[in-house]
């Protein structure tokens, strides 16, 4: 069958861009799994000049200006997103965050309300959107009346996570917790969670971050080891691995090895273990061994990926005092 040359033109000027676009979106995502946000940057804001109103192009570079901690542009994007498809929940709910970034580096209650607003609406287009359930759970739980707080509303969200998700619920309410100053009523839902056997890898990285901030390493490989029957290779699990021996005091060399290895394979992601606190961890390893010129190159390694990573100036101080 022979179609008119009109026909053709019109199939072709249709389908063409559509896969152009398909193909730019699946090379952003990749450049951001990866963690190259610059590159992500300039291929999506490439592909924006011939496509400004494809809402997936604004959306992932929302995502690659957040994780550059630039949340004015950040903001800019999501909200461009955001008005080109109102009814996606995942786009509200990146609008939240970045919002409550901003406010909390401004300390500022406008965006503190706006982050309220945002995570309210990314609920309220999906019902089961249980990342910003909780996330609206431990804003209403951690902001002051004055900013839209709630404890009341708090627990409702996590109500609403338990009958969605039993674990997650455990985990909703160990944050609720943890906000209400009570880590003990925290660990019991963390052990709660663990005792449902979660079958994905961040319900065990949750917990294991707690145990880390309670400096109890014996509690970190008990989990570890429970989190390693579900998956072994992820670069997260050798931060924590390192950690933990670090905390324990033993097997040192070991725990360089898998710091080192963390450093080496991790992406800087907002929700992965910082870069810096992996500096951080084997400036304080190597002061254990003895070795205070080592330690202290780490210590800067930490600070100039995070000026503000108080720890690591104060640790380095010390050290530059005795050198």
């Amino acid at each position: 069958m022979k179609w008119p040359v009109p026909v053709l033109l019109a199939a072709l000027l249709t389908a063409g861009p559509a896969v152009s676009a398909q193909q730019e979106l699946e090379t952003a995502r990749q450049q951001f799994e990866v963690g190259r946000y610059d590159a992500v940057i300039a291929t999506l804001t490439a592909a924006l000049a011939k496509q400004p109103n494809n809402p997936e192009f604004h959306f992932w570079l929302a995502r690659a200006y957040f994780e550059l901690d630039d949340y004015n542009r950040a903001i800019q994007a999501a909200e461009r997103a955001v008005a080109l498809v109102p009814s996606n929940s995942e786009f509200h709910y990146w609008l939240a965050r970045a919002y409550g970034r901003k406010a909390s580096r401004e300390r500022s209650f406008s965006y503190a309300r706006k982050t309220k607003a945002a995570f309210e609406e990314a609920v309220r287009t999906d019902p089961n959107n249980i990342a910003a359930r909780r996330a609206l759970a431990e804003y209403y739980a951690r902001a002051p009346w004055i900013a839209g707080g709630s404890d009341g509303k708090a627990r409702e969200q996590c109500r609403a996570v338990a009958r969605l998700d039993p674990v997650e619920g455990h985990l909703c309410w160990a944050t609720y917790w943890l906000e209400a100053d009570e880590a003990a009523r925290a660990e019991q839902e963390y052990r709660r969670a663990l005792a449902l056997r979660p079958d994905r890898l961040e319900s065990y990285l949750e917990v294991i971050e707690f145990y880390e901030s309670r400096n109890d390493p014996a509690a970190m490989e008990n989990v570890l080891r429970a989190a390693e029957a579900l998956e072994t290779t992820d670069p997260r699990l050798d931060y924590y691995r390192g950690v933990a021996r670090v905390l324990a005091g033993d097997r040192l060399e070991q725990a360089e090895q898998f710091l080192q290895n963390y450093l080496a394979r991790a992406p800087r992601r907002n929700d992965w273990p910082p870069l810096a606190a992996a500096h951080e961890w084997l400036g304080r390893l190597y002061e254990k061994q003895g070795r205070p010129r080592e330690a202290a190159e780490r210590y800067r390694a930490a600070i100039e990926l995070d000026p503000r990573r108080d720890s690591a100036r104060t640790a380095l101080q010390r050290i530059e005092r005795n050198l």
